[in-house]
């Protein structure tokens, strides 16, 4: 309740076709707000989506929260959303800029909280999503912006 009270008041309601989709993406559009991040939304959800809630909150939520991490104390403080679809297949893209240095190791981003027993988990629960869908994620890096896309088979679940 709290959340759409910010969203009413700042009545900028990202709509995506897609009611779990829009609940996170506006949670962090107030966030991001509230940071002085600038959060952009392109592009909408198929009609139909296939993606169990779970997995859209792990994949959304996940990234969003490190987007806004970064964005935070970066000089560049945007995120861009970028939705596609098409007919079996939903395509996310999300970027933002960043100021620190990112760790790679055996192809894996690594945290650099200091509790690493507790953190890092959200890639791996991302991932696990992707492949739940038979899905393929593409992490890159290109003059502090970091960029990821997530590719998922928007098919029903029996196909599988």
């Amino acid at each position: 309740n709290e959340i759409l009270q910010k969203i009413d008041e700042l009545q900028n309601n990202i709509s995506t076709k897609n009611g779990i989709v829009d609940a996170i993406l506006n949670k962090f559009y107030v966030e991001a707000c509230e940071k002085g991040i600038a959060f952009k939304v392109d592009g909408h959800m198929p009609d139909v989506c296939y993606i169990e809630a779970y997995d859209l909150c792990s994949i959304f939520s996940n990234i969003l929260s490190n987007s806004i991490e970064a964005s935070e104390s970066c000089s560049k403080k945007e995120i861009h959303v970028e939705l596609n679809n098409s007919e079996d297949e939903i395509i996310i893209t999300i970027s933002n800029y960043y100021d620190s240095v990112i760790h790679i190791k055996n192809d894996e981003i690594q945290t650099t909280k200091s509790d690493k027993s507790m953190h890092g988990w959200g890639i791996k629960n991302i991932q696990d999503s992707v492949k739940k869908y038979n899905g393929y994620m593409d992490i890159n890096t290109e003059e502090q912006l970091f960029y990821i896309t997530i590719l998922l088979e928007n098919i029903p679940k029996e196909t599988l």
